[in-house]
């Protein structure tokens, strides 16, 4: 595929990569590489909990966050560039608990060491085990129930 007309601040390996995405799956549609509708700057989680302080403790004592901001039904916790706004059910639905049927991945150096130190006190959802695509990992649930896959890469 000739490079002619694609944007010039996608790199060769880039747009070869996506290129094999389109071969792979054509209904995916055609992508203008020259169009850019938005670009994403941050990306913060803004999860639901019936206790909010409950919430902010767990994300500081068990996973080393820190916390930026704490009022009564709000708070904001940080842990490098994993920002997550803890807050009370949205007033506008009837709250029927966690929800959320995904995973929330978070990148780390240590997961090895995290695992030892959570592998008991935390609600493991699978143990620590190196997949298939090249990642060392383990799922656990924060406690309003929600899944945390802490993972890293695997040398070689």
């Amino acid at each position: 595929m000739s490079g002619r007309g694609r944007s010039r601040a996608l790199s060769d390996s880039t747009f070869a990569a996506i290129s094999r995405n389109l071969e792979e799956y054509p209904a995916s549609g055609r992508i203008d590489f020259e169009m850019r509708r938005m670009t994403i700057r941050t990306i913060s989680i803004s999860l639901a909990t019936e206790d909010v302080s409950r919430s902010v403790k767990f994300y500081v004592e068990e996973l080393g966050f820190v916390c930026l901001l704490k009022l009564e039904e709000f708070a904001r916790v940080r842990s490098g560039a994993a920002d997550i706004m803890l807050v009370p059910p949205n007033a506008h639905r009837e709250w029927q608990g966690q929800q959320f049927t995904g995973a929330i991945y978070l990148g780390v150096d240590n997961v090895d060491e995290l695992w030892e130190r959570l592998k008991d006190r935390a609600r493991i959802v699978y143990p620590i085990a190196t997949m298939d695509y090249g990642v060392r990992e383990f799922g656990l649930l924060d406690d309003s129930g929600y899944q945390l896959s802490l993972a890293q890469p695997v040398a070689g």
